[in-house]
């Protein structure tokens, strides 16, 4: 079983505990998850002794049980840690935090979404550009706007797992391709 599987499953497995629980429950599995993805990207080195079998499952517990407690982790997601560490898959946390959230947006109707532009757009014009979408689209969109000036004018949009390309590097590929096949 792939890591993107077993990363769904369980990230679907903790879902359904907190809807049964309700949304408030649900929205607070959330921020843990948050707070502790937080903590192992700040710190690649408990990821790694998280990772490493080298270290025992009681040793792994005492430094998650201390991570949990200092960043007050409800009882829901401690349960949940404690059993990815029993199953050996605490590695995995990031990842299933990441699917959590995703799962919760869906719930919510939003939809992860990416603008990059070659220059700066004021907050007016991302505003704009926000609502114009969501009419549009029918959906709340979360959007994070980037600034890439290789692609020197035009915009890409990118939303979940589709993207559009209206750059202009985008626009003189395609040309530089068909001046090769001689269109």
């Amino acid at each position: 079983m792939s890591n993107n599987i077993a990363t769904r499953r369980y990230a679907q497995a903790l879902f359904d505990i907190g809807r049964g629980k309700g949304k408030a429950d649900l929205s607070q599995i959330g921020r843990d998850l948050e707070v502790l993805k937080e903590c192992l990207d700040i710190s690649p080195e408990l990821t790694n002794l998280f990772a490493n079998p080298i270290f025992s499952i009681e040793e792994k517990g005492k430094v998650l049980d201390s991570l949990l407690k200092k960043n007050g982790i409800s009882e829901t997601a401690k349960n949940f840690c404690r059993l990815l560490l029993e199953k050996g898959r605490l590695p995995l946390l990031a990842d299933i935090a990441t699917a959590y959230h995703d799962m919760l947006d869906h719930m919510a109707g939003i939809v992860r979404s990416e603008l990059i532009t070659a220059v700066e757009l004021t907050s007016e014009r991302q505003a704009e550009i926000r609502s114009s979408l969501e009419a549009k689209s029918g959906k709340k969109l979360a959007m994070n706007f980037s600034v890439d000036p290789d692609i020197i004018g035009g915009l890409i949009l990118k939303i979940d797992d589709r993207a559009l390309d209206g750059s202009l590097r985008a626009q003189i590929n395609i040309l530089r391709e068909n001046m090769k096949r001689g269109e």
